[in-house]
This record gives structure tokens, C-alpha cells and sequence, in this order.
């Protein structure tokens, strides 16, 4: 079962958002396999490692972006927190 990790830290959430999902969705090597390993490993309570055969590649990949983008609003939210503006309170003025 793969759970999402719910101390995914705004700085981990961020980095696979802004750095991983960009560099790393067209491009398969073992460098890019090495980020989603990292992304997935952050994002989830399951760890997975690289596969040994260079023709499993391409599906462990496809598979942990999968996973990446189906949480992909949870990753956001973390990453991103709304903004909350504080209301001028009414009171008296100080002198």
C-alpha cells in the first residue's frame, strides 16, 4: 500500500515541483531515475530503489511519476501554503 507521507516538508515539496518534475519528466538515465527515487522516497512512506537492469528504466520511472501526480494537489499545497492576511483590527488608536 502507498501511503503519502504526511510530513512531506514545504523545502522537499517545493524541490519536486520546481526541480524534479521540470528536468526530469522527458529525460531517462540514471540520473533522473536517481530525483524520482529521491521525490518518490520524500512524497511516501513506502522507499524504493533503483532497479539494477537499465531495461526496467522506463516503467519504474513511469511509475513513480504516476504516483508524484496523483498527489500531485497534496504535493501543491504543501509546497505553496495559502496566504492568510491579517485584518486590521478596530480598536482605539494609541496616543
Amino acid at each position: 500500500m502507498i501511503n503519502f507521507n504526511p510530513q512531506l516538508s514545504q523545502a522537499d515539496a517545493q524541490w519536486i515541483l520546481e526541480e524534479v518534475v521540470p528536468k526530469a519528466t522527458y529525460r531517462i538515465d540514471h540520473k533522473t531515475l536517481g530525483w524520482w527515487r529521491d521525490a518518490h522516497n520524500k512524497a511516501f512512506t513506502e522507499q524504493v530503489g533503483i532497479p539494477g537492469c537499465s531495461c526496467e528504466y522506463l516503467a519504474t520511472m513511469r511509475v513513480w511519476q504516476g504516483r508524484i501526480n496523483q498527489y500531485d494537489p497534496q504535493i501543491r499545497a504543501i509546497a505553496y501554503p495559502p496566504i492568510v492576511e491579517e485584518k486590521p483590527t478596530r480598536g482605539r488608536k494609541k496616543k
